[in-house]
């Protein structure tokens, strides 16, 4: 995936390629993340087996995407990591802003994995981190 625009641009972009549409695509939505968690977007997304491209930044310059099709995780990057790493670093953000776009036709599917069982397994490490016990 080439290098995308750093944080606010890649927001700008997102928002303003939905807005340049004729506004019947199959999915679009923009906001801040402290009004909305990533994990939630993710929720949204499964329960409705949607497809979009979900696009995040952080305050501090991270950005990252999250591609899903018929409600599953298909793949995702964030800075050097990819995959279900890149996921569970996206999932802590609790600041920042997001856009979800239509999935491309042309995304590659690397894996196939419920938005649910990412956001458990991303709150287990949380836990962990903060040296709570899982479950607690």
């Amino acid at each position: 995936m080439p290098a995308p625009p750093p944080g606010e641009e890649l927001i700008y972009r997102a928002v303003s390629a939905l807005n340049s549409g004729n506004g019947q695509g199959p999915l679009s939505l923009a906001g801040n993340l402290a009004f909305v968690s990533l994990a939630d977007l993710l929720q949204i997304l499964e329960v409705n087996r949607k497809s979009g491209s979900l696009y995040a930044t952080d305050p501090v310059g991270r950005y990252g995407v999250i591609h899903v099709r018929d409600g599953l995780v298909i793949s995702a990057d964030c800075g050097p990591l990819s995959g279900e790493s890149a996921v569970y670093e996206m999932a802590a953000w609790n600041l920042g802003h997001f856009a979800i776009t239509p999935l491309s036709s042309q995304q590659p599917a690397l894996m196939e994995i419920t938005p649910g069982a990412l956001i458990l397994e991303s709150l287990r490490r949380k836990d962990e981190a903060a040296g709570r016990p899982a479950g607690s």
